[in-house]
């Protein structure tokens, strides 16, 4: 709970601290509805205009667009593709270097999530997303399941928090030819490609890209970005919120 105090975060430390938030996969899907949905994010430094002076986004959010995750058209494939953190045109991106070809790098949930998030649809007697064209007939369900979903039930999707520092670390690549990695990297950057605004773009927002990701969707592992040149993606995600997690937006 916040008391009277004027500043993002001030409620809750007194003024001595920011309120961070840092979420990996889902978690970070969880931070994306609030931003985006739940007025998390800061667009003014005072009370009642958002609350989180920093957050840090670790391999997502998984849940920009779950329609365009799920779709499987008559041709019998998902046919959904995005670039990924496609410089200089976007803003925000650090770091990204691999040579991308059209269509670019699919973002169809792969085996195990597209049953998750099929069943969350309310769709239990079909088989996952992703596998057959006439599961199309969920689509509505899927799209408004999104963070990127349209204006729904009065609320408006925000995409603007200038006083909220962004942070995100997506895979670029993977450690191995054997490792495969899924769409946590094609989800978020559906969602990063949101923010225009220049005030959030310009001092708030940075994407980073981890190579070498060991895992899955293994940036916190042996990956590395361009943040602390070689040092663990990890490591760098705890010195980045040590040092951003701050109150200073209210003086910005």
């Amino acid at each position: 709970m916040r008391n009277g105090n004027t500043g993002v975060g001030n409620g809750i430390w007194g003024g001595h601290g920011g309120m961070c938030a840092q979420g990996h996969s889902a978690g970070s899907g969880a931070i994306g509805y609030a931003l985006t949905w739940y007025n998390a994010g800061a667009a003014v430094a005072t009370n009642g205009q958002g609350y989180l002076d920093k957050v840090t986004l670790d391999a997502g959010p998984v849940f920009s667009d779950i329609r365009q995750g799920c779709q499987i058209h008559a041709d019998g494939q998902n046919d959904q593709y995005t670039f990924l953190c496609v410089s200089p045109g976007q803003t925000g991106c650090k770091g990204w270097n691999t040579a991308q070809d059209p269509p670019g790098s699919s973002l169809e949930f792969t085996t195990g999530y597209k049953t998750e998030v099929n069943q969350w649809s309310g769709n239990n007697t079909l088989q996952a997303c992703a596998n057959n064209y006439q599961q199309t007939t969920y689509d509505t369900q899927w799209y408004n399941m999104s963070i990127l979903a349209p204006a729904q039930g009065g609320q408006t999707p925000s995409f603007n928090y200038p006083k909220t520092t962004m942070t995100a670390y997506l895979c670029e690549n993977p450690a191995a030819p054997g490792i495969t990695l899924n769409n946590v990297t094609e989800q978020g950057q559906l969602y990063y490609a949101q923010f225009t605004n220049q005030s959030q773009a310009d001092n708030n927002l940075s994407v980073y890209a981890v190579t070498n990701c060991p895992s899955i969707e293994g940036t916190f592992g042996a990956g590395t970005d361009v943040v602390y040149n070689n040092d663990q993606a990890s490591v760098d995600m705890v010195n980045d919120m040590k040092t951003f997690c701050t109150s200073n937006h209210v003086t910005q």
